[in-house]
């Protein structure tokens, strides 16, 4: 699937590949809260993945694939670090993701800033980042 990246490719990936729903579903029961769809959500993350330099569904697919177990691990890590919520927008384990690459190219506090993120929120953000991080090196 060498589809370019758009909110409509975004949307059928995050709402018909059974193992992101998977992951979207285990972050969501960790905050205590129910997946939900939302196209908007899935513009967002389009746009994310391409300020990253990420152009394709495929390599949004072989960068899951690579990091999985560590975007997983980071993915939990921000949960215990954020408030709880009611719901999560499908996709979630995507933004995660996008966390996670822009982390291991030394932007993430960059990627943060030019989407907006508030200082404390990427202190949580940028710590869960470091424990994998330096998990993944001690390995």
């Amino acid at each position: 699937m060498s589809d370019a990246l758009d909110a409509h490719h975004i949307y059928k990936l995050v709402v018909k590949y059974e193992y992101i729903c998977k992951d979207d579903q285990q972050i969501a029961s960790a905050k205590g809260a129910q997946v939900r769809e939302d196209r908007d959500y899935a513009e967002e993350l389009a746009s994310k993945f391409s300020y990253s330099g990420i152009r394709t569904v495929h390599d949004i697919l072989t960068l899951r694939r690579k990091h999985k177990t560590d975007v997983r691990r980071f993915a939990e890590l921000c949960s215990e670090r954020l408030a709880p919520a009611d719901h999560v927008p499908a996709g979630i384990s995507l933004f995660y993701l996008w966390l996670y690459l822009a982390g291991n190219s030394g932007q993430l506090r960059d990627h943060m800033d030019a989407f907006g993120f508030n200082d404390a929120l990427q202190d949580r953000i940028q710590a869960a980042y470091d424990t994998v991080a330096g998990q993944r090196h001690q390995a």
